[in-house]
C-alpha cells in the first residue's frame, strides 16, 4: 500500500506497475521500458523515473546500470528470507492487533476463509488468503509495521531459478 498520495501521476505508475507486477503481468526478468511506460500512461520520462525510484525502494524493480529497469528476480534463499521476515512481522501485528478485534473484524476473516475456499485459481485464492490475514492484523494501529508486512508480500514473487 503506497501512503503517498494517489493523486500524483508518480504515485498511479507506480501503483499500476505494481499491479502488474504483483498480478504477474510483468514477470521477473522482464524488462520495463521508461518509452513504453510513458507512452502507456500518457506522461513524460519525469513522472516515471520518479515510479521507477519508488518501486525500486519498495524491491519491485532494480536498475542494472546502462542495462534498464527490471522486475527482478528472487532465488529460492530470498523468497525464504521473505517470508520468515512476514511471519514474524505478522505476529507481531497480530499481538497488538487480537485486543482491537471486532465481531465484524471476525466475520470479514470468515468470509475471506469461505471466499478461499471456492476459488477456481491461485490468484484469486492467494488474493482471498492476502484479504483474510490483514483483517486479521490491520486493527494493530501501526501504520509502518503494516507497510512493511505490504511490502514483503509485494515483493514474494514466483521464484525463477538460476
Amino acid at each position: 500500500m503506497d501512503v503517498e498520495s494517489s493523486d500524483s501521476l508518480p504515485a498511479r505508475i507506480a501503483a499500476g506497475l505494481a499491479e502488474q507486477i504483483i498480478r504477474g503481468n510483468l514477470r521477473p526478468g522482464d524488462r520495463v521500458r521508461q518509452d513504453t511506460v510513458a507512452s502507456d500512461f500518457n506522461a513524460s520520462h519525469v513522472p516515471v523515473r520518479e515510479a521507477f525510484r519508488r518501486l525500486e525502494a519498495r524491491g519491485l524493480l532494480i536498475s542494472r546500470e546502462r542495462k534498464g529497469v527490471y522486475v527482478p528476480l528472487l532465488d529460492q534463499a530470498s523468497i525464504i528470507e521473505i517470508m520468515r521476515m512476514r511471519a514474524a512481522l505478522e505476529v507481531l501485528a497480530l499481538r497488538y492487533a487480537i485486543p482491537n478485534l471486532t465481531e465484524h473484524d471476525v466475520a470479514l476473516a470468515e468470509n475471506a476463509l469461505t471466499q478461499a475456499e471456492h476459488c477456481d485459481d491461485i490468484t484469486t485464492w492467494e488474493e482471498a488468503n492476502r484479504d483474510f490475514h490483514s483483517i486479521l492484523y490491520r486493527p494493530c494501529g501501526m501504520a509502518r509495521l503494516l507497510s512493511n508486512i505490504d511490502g514483503l508480500h509485494e515483493a514474494r514473487l514466483p521464484p525463477v531459478s538460476d
